[in-house]
C-alpha cells in the first residue's frame, strides 16, 4: 500500500465515523427534544374515549388552551414565590414574618389553581351528553386519584356529580 491509498482509505473512515457521529446525536437529541411517548392533544384523547362531536372536540380545545394559559399564569406566581421563600432562606438575619407572608400566598395560590381546574372539569362537563359524562367522572378520578381506585360496591361518582 502506498502512502496515498493509506490517506485514502483514512479520509473514507473519518468520514464515515463523522457520518455514525452525526446520525447518532440526532437520533439522540430527538429521543430527548422529540415528542414525548403517549402524547397526545387532551381533545384527541378525549375525542377518542368519551366519543366526541368534532363540534364539542373543537370547544373542548378551546376551554383547554383559555385554563391552560390561566393556570400558568399562576404557576410561574407559585415559582416565583418558592425563589423569593429560598431567597429569603439565605438572608442574614432572616425576616420570618416575610416568609411566612410569601407562605401564606403560595397557599392561596394554591387555592387559585385548584379552582381553576374546577372551573375547567365544570365547563368541560357542560359540554357533554348524559353519557359522556359518567365516562368523563371516571377518567377524571383516574387522573386524581390512580393509587387508590374506588371499589364496586361504591358508587361515589353518582352522589358527586348528579346527572343533567
Amino acid at each position: 500500500m502506498t502512502i496515498f491509498t493509506k490517506n485514502r482509505l483514512l479520509n473514507w473512515g473519518i468520514v464515515l465515523l463523522i457520518i455514525v457521529n452525526v446520525a447518532g446525536l440526532g437520533i439522540m437529541g430527538w429521543q430527548f427534544f422529540g415528542p414525548s411517548p403517549g402524547a397526545e392533544p387532551a381533545h384527541r384523547f378525549l375525542q377518542e374515549e368519551l366519543n366526541l362531536t368534532d363540534i364539542q372536540a373543537q370547544k373542548v380545545d378551546d376551554l383547554r388552551r383559555r385554563y391552560q394559559g390561566k393556570m400558568k399564569i399562576v404557576e410561574d406566581d407559585i415559582a416565583d414565590l418558592k425563589k423569593a421563600i429560598m431567597e429569603a432562606a439565605f438572608l442574614s438575619p432572616i425576616d420570618m414574618e416575610r416568609v411566612k407572608h410569601l407562605g401564606e400566598v403560595i397557599g392561596d395560590k394554591h387555592t387559585e389553581l385548584e379552582y381553576l381546574r374546577f372551573q375547567n372539569v365544570l365547563a368541560l362537563k357542560d359540554l357533554f351528553k348524559p353519557e359522556q359524562v359518567e365516562k368523563f367522572q371516571a377518567l377524571i378520578r383516574d387522573v386524581f386519584n390512580p393509587r387508590h381506585p374506588p371499589r364496586p360496591d361504591e358508587r361515589q361518582d353518582q352522589k358527586l356529580m348528579p346527572k343533567s
